[in-house]
This record gives C-alpha cells, structure tokens and sequence, in this order.
C-alpha cells in the first residue's frame, strides 16, 4: 500500500471518530460551474472538510489551490509533505476556507489536523 493511501485511510479513521462521513476522490462543484474532485471529503451536518494531497511540484499545488479558490462551501486543506515545501510558490496566502498544512510524518499530520477538526459543530 503505497503513502498516497495511509494518510487517507489514517485521516479517515480520524475524521469518522469525530462523526464525519468520509469519501475518497469525492467531487463537488465549484463555483464556476466546473466539478473538482478532492482526495478525501469528510461531511457532518452542514460543515464540508476537503483534503488534497500536492504531488512535489509546483503544477500540483496550484491545481489544488484553484480548487480550493473555486469551492467556496468548504473548508479547504491543502497537505504538503514537508521535503515538499520548496514548491509551495513563496508568499502565497491563506484564505479564510483555505488552509495549508506543511507536515514531517504521518503522526504530525495528525497532531495538525485534530485540532482543526475538534469540535467542528457547523
């Protein structure tokens, strides 16, 4: 089973013990109409968590990015391995349903995310 997987399956089992419903390579229209597919979707009531993986290049974060510009119901997480961090484009910015989280290992992806999703009552 390749990395791509663990940390789905790792953050599925997280995202469920907070009473989320998960999907793998779910999809959602974004606001110009186009359809995006995301690694994981998590949803509980009315509140949507997206999660992206960015591949080490610069193409694949700004893929996730525009995603995350264009759907604007959800709150948008992009994951960028640490050894991967050279290809987040310098100054980019955050926006209030867009956040970007740099991690080392699978644990500390973890530790990054729960408190993010704790609580989540929307």
């Amino acid at each position: 089973m390749g990395k791509e997987h663990h940390w789905r399956n790792l953050l599925k089992v997280l995202l469920e013990e907070h009473g989320f419903s998960v999907e793998f390579n779910g999809i959602l229209r974004g606001f110009s109409g186009v359809d995006h597919t995301f690694d994981l979707i998590a949803s509980k009531r009315k509140e949507l968590l997206c999660f992206d993986l960015a591949n080490p290049d610069v193409f694949s974060f700004l893929r996730c990015f525009s995603k995350a510009i264009d759907v604007r119901n959800a709150r948008i997480f992009i994951l960028v391995n640490e050894c991967n961090r050279r290809m987040v484009p310098e100054g980019i910015v955050e926006l209030e349903h867009l956040k970007l989280i740099v991690f080392k290992d699978l644990e500390d992806l973890v530790d990054k995310i729960r408190p993010l999703i704790t609580g989540s009552t929307r």
